[in-house]
């Protein structure tokens, strides 16, 4: 069959016509679009994290009258909050963090408009539940004994995640609840656990080891809150248990757990992160705190903070940190301050209006206080037979803003510690011991030591407080180490 052929002219006036008719057709299409009314495309809610609050994004197909959008934004239950906007995307975030578990309806009513003053065809309504509120915890009683263990809010749904002869040691949640990092031991080193660094994927529910060089035992490791970094205190030791290094830092991706040395291997005791991941606050050799940048390759860029006992960590909105320092007036009080140190330098002591131990103090996620627990001088128990200091420890909330204590806990015949504070700043979690009872209620400074050695059995009762009524609950069960889910 022959070839046929046409001119140039009949070729380019062809191609001419087809992209006059897609031209039409595409300025026909634009038309329409302009002319039907605006809509959402969708939405997207994002969860608080280290370095973010709570966001509702609402997308919209095109550029909105943004004051109209905000006055026919509702969302049911009520929620105050804030607006911005990012181009077409509408955004709404809450004053709080919203409460977990809990239903909400978004709506953006009709009578919104578009930049040229069309409003929507019908009411946009969209629906979303916030994640049910859990925590994890090192059990303590029969086949949880030493086990990773996950719980719902009220202890009566508990799933074990670690097999039974995995001891486990420490642990830490990353922000998008989908991986926990532990140190655990299956079998003990000379005197000496030998943990390993393991990495527990509650999504796909596999356990996989990260470190085994039988060289070293790591002895810590802190989990940057971004969930980035890793950060390993470990030993060089002999195949006889020979130390033959000083602890040393050792820090990695979560991309690749590739350790290297932190700071060239510099001693770094108490290391705590920013809560955007940035900085570690260490503890010195000599018993100093410096902070330097998490990606820091010597200690040539720390900055010096203080000389204090203990570090209880970062304000997570503001430069501010917490430490504990002995009263070295009277060595024979065992007596201690509390210690809360600003970005600028200043230090501002917290007066409980006695004398005693403040120990462990974590701050409320959104920033308004801090829950410590405090001993008083005379909650010192006087018993001979004991290696270790007898105290009783109550909970007490230090509000930012009013620079007020509040005492949440007193009853004699229980020591409260370990607590931590739900992510919506809500609820308290924290164990309880009995005073008298077949407890040992020890200062909670020696109970590292105490699991080393064996010697006196750490998990006590897990109780449950809602911070606005104040109203306490056993959960059924005993633990340690305990963790809110973010």
């Amino acid at each position: 069959m022959p070839i046929k052929t046409i001119s140039t002219a009949q070729f380019f006036g062809r191609i001419s016509t087809v992209l006059c008719v897609l031209a039409a057709a595409c300025a026909v299409l634009i038309v329409i679009g302009l002319e039907s009314p605006p809509r959402v495309l969708g939405y997207q809610l994002r969860l608080p994290s280290s370095t973010s609050s709570s966001e509702i994004i609402l997308t919209f197909n095109r550029g909105m009258d943004r004051h109209s959008v905000e006055n026919n934004f509702h969302i049911s239950p009520d929620v105050s909050g804030k607006y911005s906007w990012s181009g077409t995307s509408f955004v709404f975030t809450p004053d709080d963090t919203l409460p977990y578990g809990q239903q909400f309806t978004m709506s953006v009513f009709k009578d919104a408009l578009d930049e040229d003053g069309r409003p929507l065809a019908a009411d946009a309504v969209f629906s979303f539940s916030t994640p049910q509120l859990q925590f994890a915890y090192i059990g303590v009683d029969a086949d949880e004994a030493g086990r990773l263990v996950l719980s719902n809010f009220d202890g009566m749904q508990r799933d074990i995640l670690t097999p039974q002869d995995l001891h486990v040691d420490k642990f830490a949640i990353t922000n998008d609840r989908q991986k926990i990092y532990f140190l655990g031991y299956t079998q003990v080193y000379q005197t000496n656990h030998r943990d390993e660094l393991y990495l527990y994927n509650l999504q796909t529910k596999a356990l996989q080891q990260i470190t085994n060089d039988q060289n070293y035992l790591n002895k810590d490791f802190s989990l940057d809150p971004t969930g980035n970094l890793l950060l390993l205190s470990r030993v060089q030791v002999s195949p006889a248990g020979v130390y033959l290094t000083q602890l040393e830092s050792w820090i990695a991706q979560t991309s690749d757990n590739i350790f290297h040395k932190f700071l060239n291997g510099a001693s770094v005791g108490t290391a705590i992160f920013s809560p955007d991941g940035s900085y570690i606050l260490y503890k010195t050799r000599d018993g100093n705190y410096q902070i330097v940048p998490s990606d820091a390759s010597d200690d040539k860029q720390a900055v010096f903070v203080g000389s204090y006992d203990e570090a209880y960590g970062f304000h997570p909105l503001k430069p501010l940190l917490a430490f504990t320092k002995y009263d070295t007036t009277d060595l024979f009080s065992m007596n201690n301050f509390l210690y809360l140190f600003t970005g600028t330098g200043s230090v501002q002591k917290i007066d409980f209006g006695t004398g005693g131990l403040a120990r462990d103090t974590v701050f409320l996620p959104n920033g308004k206080g801090f829950v410590v627990i405090f001993s008083k001088k005379d909650e010192a128990l006087d018993d001979k037979n004991s290696f270790y200091p007898l105290r009783i420890f109550h909970l007490y909330y230090d509000d930012l803003q009013t620079q007020k204590i509040q005492q949440l806990t007193s009853d004699p015949d229980f020591s409260e510690e370990d607590q931590v504070v739900s992510p919506d700043s809500r609820y308290l979690l924290f164990q309880q011991y009995e005073t008298f009872g077949p407890d040992v209620v020890i200062d909670p400074a020696y109970r590292a030591v105490t699991d080393s050695l064996g010697s006196v059995q750490s998990g006590g009762q897990i109780v449950m407080m809602d911070l606005q009524t104040h109203q306490t609950t056993k959960l059924p069960m005993k633990g340690s180490h305990l963790a809110f889910l973010p």
